[in-house]
């Protein structure tokens, strides 16, 4: 349908009568412009602190861990993954609905950008999904969101810097201790880093810290310096 009969008068409310904008979280009719009702953004848990994907405690009016030290590094999140933000990333991440990256996007610059470039990024890179499950999802839900922060951030998207070579079963089906052996040696890095070149990694959701540390180490393996990682939620 051409934009022009979009447009038209009669035409644009008889296309939102017959295709209402639903919310994301909840599923009820919304006229709001990021697809989230009120009532569930107001209900998202939202994070205003970083935490040390090391030894994931929350780091409080502090820029670094105190524990970890150098061995530290940052997870940015929006918010905590349970509902209605545990539903709206679903809807993100299998049912084509990618709203939900806009106002996370703004959210997470507007609460994190200062910190963020203070790690002193040269790249954002999105985790890869396997190149089938791509395929068939239609889209890689990390680099739509990498795009969307690369875009508000002004910092480069590099989507081929990591490949996902190796098929393994859903990290989410998984337990905690089971995860970090799941995701080993699926990754590899498709590109060698310049001297100063530094990362931050982009998921959709970090829960055990698992394929981003993996991703992260295969990276480091290529020269590349990983101090952060930004997502849209974070389960504790």
């Amino acid at each position: 349908m051409s934009s022009r009969l979009v447009d038209h008068p009669l035409v644009g409310p008889l296309l939102e009568f017959a295709f209402p904008t639903l919310c994301l979280g909840c599923g009820e009719q919304t006229d709001s412009t990021i697809q989230v009702c009120d009532r569930c953004f107001s209900g998202i848990d939202r994070y205003t602190e970083p935490f040390c994907l090391t030894c994931k405690r929350q780091l409080f009016d502090r820029p670094d861990c105190p524990d970890c030290k150098s061995d530290s590094w940052l997870l940015f999140p929006y918010g905590n993954y349970v509902d209605p933000l545990k539903e709206i990333v679903i809807s993100f991440k299998f049912r084509s609905l990618t709203g939900a990256a806009d106002f996370a996007v703004e959210g997470i610059c507007e609460q994190f950008s200062e910190r963020i470039f203070s790690l002193e990024p040269t790249w954002l890179v999105p985790i890869p999904l396997y190149p089938m499950r791509q395929l068939i999802r239609g889209y890689n839900q990390a680099e739509i969101l990498a795009d969307k922060l690369g875009e508000r951030l002004n910092l480069p998207v590099a989507s081929d810097f990591l490949v996902r070579k190796k098929r393994r079963r859903e990290q989410a089906r998984l337990s905690e201790h089971e995860r970090p052996a799941n995701v080993h040696g699926v990754f590899e890095a498709m590109a060698d880093a310049d001297p100063g070149e530094r990362v931050i990694l982009v998921d959709d959701v970090v829960t055990s810290g698992a394929t981003v540390a993996e991703a992260r180490r295969i990276l480091i393996e290529a020269g590349f310096d990983v101090p952060g990682c930004i997502s849209l939620a974070h389960g504790l």
